[in-house]
């Protein structure tokens, strides 16, 4: 079973017990999840997920010119919240936008997957797709790159 499989299963008995808080530590992962009672009165999310690893996340073979450089990339479309990266709703379906794709303001770029939750991720602005810096599937964290946009 892999890393995101295992992630998965954990939150769900999380979310489905009693417990308020958890905090797991296995090698060089560390995953606290709180179910926040009183701030969901404030808009926040119910259960918060912090995933942090002490290793730096291993690039794909192919990734390195993808990421060489984000500040000469455009627009960075950034991950909202740690997930699952697809670049298409379905497996055999052809993935929403590729690299010289145009696209308008609002279009769907990708999707991240949190807690069995498909979440489209939407163009900020109209233009060019000039680099997609993650893999299908690849587990994304808050705040990466995903896609730009010139």
């Amino acid at each position: 079973m892999n890393h995101v499989e295992s992630v998965k299963q954990i939150i769900e008995m999380f979310q489905a017990s009693n417990l308020e808080t958890l905090t797991l530590e296995v090698d060089d992962i560390k995953l606290s999840m709180n179910k926040a009672t009183a701030s969901a009165a404030s808009g926040m999310d119910p259960a918060q997920l912090i995933v942090k690893s002490t290793e730096p996340v291993a690039e794909a073979e192919g990734n390195e010119e993808k990421a060489d450089n984000f500040e000469e990339a455009g627009t960075w479309v950034k991950a909202p919240f740690v997930g699952v990266f697809y670049t298409g709703g379905k497996e055999n379906e052809p993935p929403f936008v590729e690299v010289g794709s145009q696209v308008k303001e609002g279009d769907t770029l990708c999707i991240l997957e949190a807690m069995k939750i498909m979440n489209e991720i939407k163009a900020p602005k109209s233009g060019t797709v000039k680099s997609i810096a993650v893999d299908n599937g690849q587990l994304v964290e808050f705040g990466q790159h995903l896609i730009s946009i010139d």
